[in-house]
């Protein structure tokens, strides 16, 4: 749908019709779908020399910090929020999400502090689920069990379903699939429930099921499964791979690797 979306946009300019903020908003989002940096690229200038008031519109804004997050560029993401003259919590909680794609744990709990002290924005329950999930992304489940059991005191924020559901992910991300569940329940004092759990997960064998990811290269959108075997250029992918281990001094697996490729 996104890339159908994008043939709309384009069409509008073709025939001479000059988008608004909500058009402009909803083109970034589609870029940011489809991983189509370059088009998004496109739009980000447009609007920097046709409308660059637009600039400070908080969806607007909010939409190429996201889109930019997205398609892997964060320091642009981050030269974009800062540039924004005024940042309601729409678009702190973006910037949160931002970094939480990456996995930049620190500057999404720093962001929430700073959020109340540089503009007085009080971090809602979406902030501090960015957070999470940054947390979540970067394996630092020391810190975002210590940010769960805290955040009704530090940001007048009681923990959500969605919340104990990030902090699940966070946990089952590292392997602890059964403290994941099981103390949830205990957290809320059903120990009977925590037990069942814990006994259903040993008899079921449950597992995470893979993420994926998408990446635009010359204008072409490809989507990587977790522990992808059947990508098409897999040889090639796993070639740059060793080229990169090695710049940084690291190694691969050769066993393993040529395994999988075979």
């Amino acid at each position: 749908m996104a890339a159908e979306g994008l043939g709309v946009f384009r069409a509008m300019f073709m025939d001479g019709v000059a988008p608004d903020a909500v058009v402009l908003t909803t083109a970034i989002t589609a870029c940011a779908q489809a991983g189509a940096l370059e088009c998004g690229e496109w739009v980000h200038r447009y609007v920097e020399r046709s409308a660059p008031g637009l600039l400070g519109d908080a969806f607007v804004g909010s939409a190429l910090v996201s889109m930019y997050a997205k398609c892997g560029c964060l320091e642009q993401a981050v030269r974009v929020f800062d540039g924004m003259p005024e940042r309601n919590d729409y678009v702190w909680g973006t910037m949160v999400g931002a970094f939480a794609v990456h996995g930049r744990a620190e500057e999404d709990v720093s962001c929430l502090d700073r959020m109340a002290r540089e503009d007085g924005v009080r971090p809602d329950g979406v902030a501090v689920l960015g957070a999470l999930s940054a947390c979540a992304h970067a394996g630092k489940v020391d810190d975002g069990l210590r940010l769960l059991r805290e955040m009704s005191r530090r940001y007048g924020v009681a923990p959500g379903h969605e919340h104990y559901a990030c902090t699940v992910d966070m946990l089952c991300r590292v392997g602890r699939l059964e403290d994941a569940l099981s103390n949830i329940y205990l957290d809320a004092n059903r120990k009977d429930d925590a037990r069942r759990v814990r006994k259903l997960i040993g008899s079921r064998g449950i597992r995470k099921v893979p993420a994926y990811s998408e990446v635009e290269v010359d204008s072409v959108v490809s989507s990587f499964v977790a522990d992808d075997q059947a990508h098409p250029q897999r040889v090639e992918i796993w070639e740059v791979l060793r080229l990169l281990a090695d710049q940084m001094g690291g190694e691969l697996d050769e066993g393993e690797t040529m395994a999988e490729l075979s």
